[in-house]
């Protein structure tokens, strides 16, 4: 199935059923009504736009359809999952290719950024790394989104409970890029 045939199926599918539910809802407002109407026009509009760019593109021999199919896959899991949606960020829950680093459907045989199979890699859950800094009080290695400013300095979550008296940091950034604290 093309990308068009994709999007005229989808969007016929979803105007049907919200036009169902709208006519089986008692007591719906008249409001609500219209504000459906009015998002079902802007829908159409915006097929209407998408439809056209497309056209365009592939008249002018600019675009494939496999290059908008893999950009559509690429654009679909920016948000950490293959979905079909462009939804809030959740790549922090996804799965990362375990070449690049990029998230992955591991439902495909291949990451679609670097075409590495995704079983010769094993795909894991990212995490967001955070910068390493030291307490003022223990001078522990603590992960940064872990502390506490204080008037005693950057402290991790334990010292942060009883601060010492006195003390102080400043953060600078060494040569390895590490936030590091300097008493």
């Amino acid at each position: 199935m093309g990308i068009a045939d994709w999007l005229a199926d989808s969007t016929q599918v979803n105007r049907r059923d919200l036009r169902t539910a709208l006519d089986a809802s008692d007591g719906v407002t008249d409001a609500l009504a219209r504000e459906v109407d009015s998002l079902a026009a802007r829908l159409a509009r915006t097929e209407l736009l998408a439809q056209s760019l497309y056209l365009v593109l592939k008249s002018r021999g600019l675009l494939t359809d496999a290059e908008l199919e893999l950009m559509v896959a690429r654009v679909d899991l920016a948000d950490g999952f293959e979905d079909g949606l462009i939804g809030p960020d959740r790549s922090t829950e996804a799965y990362a290719c375990g070449a690049c680093g990029k998230p992955v459907n591991t439902q495909r045989a291949e990451c679609i950024y670097c075409d590495t199979p995704i079983a010769s890699t094993p795909a894991t859950r990212t995490k967001p790394s955070y910068p390493s800094v030291t307490c003022s009080r223990c001078q522990d290695e603590v992960a940064s989104n872990t502390t506490w400013f204080s008037e005693h300095g950057l402290l991790c979550s334990p010292c942060h409970q009883s601060p010492p008296e006195g003390g102080g940091l400043s953060v600078a950034e060494d040569t390895s890029g590490r936030l590091s604290g300097a008493e």
